[in-house]
């Protein structure tokens, strides 16, 4: 089922649950615009897009995505953890360079949030960089109520370790 509903907050974003063939560039674009990812973490994140695409539902990735306009602005992608209990990853989110701290990233983040907890989650996983660049990036999870769970040093390559964070989201 695709979810399109236009936004309350601001009636220039629209939001959708399905991927369209689009949406490949649109992400690398949108993700690589960051300047935060290497040339191989922007294509995992297009090789995604592709996967639902190919897959439908059987996919292990859901994607949710604002548009202003005709250009991506945001997109989450999230997925159940093989093996758990309603565990969830957060594998992406992704805001317009332009868009940052207007409120889109929470706003794609509680979105998503509800999303899993519909869909029976009830904890949600993130993982970042522990470099210095990504410090907005962690605080920014801290302040949509997120707890750092662990770190990993030296995950990524040398000095460049994994945080890990947690939202308990039902029960």
């Amino acid at each position: 089922m695709n979810l399109v509903a236009k936004d309350t907050m601001a009636s220039s974003l629209t939001w959708r649950t399905e991927v369209t063939p689009g949406d490949v560039e649109a992400v690398r674009r949108l993700v690589a615009g960051t300047a935060r990812f290497t040339a191989a973490e922007i294509d995992i994140a297009a090789e995604l897009v592709e996967d639902r695409l190919k897959r439908g539902d059987a996919s292990d990735y859901a994607f949710l995505l604002a548009d202003a306009g005709d250009r991506l602005a945001g997109y989450t992608c999230y997925g159940p953890i093989a093996g758990t209990d309603r565990r969830y990853d957060l594998y992406w989110i992704a805001v317009d360079q332009a868009l940052q701290g207007a409120g889109l990233g929470s706003r794609l983040l509680e979105r998503t949030e509800d999303a899993i907890r519909a869909r029976g989650g009830t904890r949600i996983y993130i993982e970042t960089s522990t470099l210095a660049a990504y410090i907005p990036t962690r605080a920014f999870y801290v302040t949509n109520g997120y707890l750092k769970a662990a770190t990993l040093p030296d995950f990524y390559r040398a000095g460049d370790g994994k945080a890990i964070f947690v939202k308990t989201v039902g029960e």
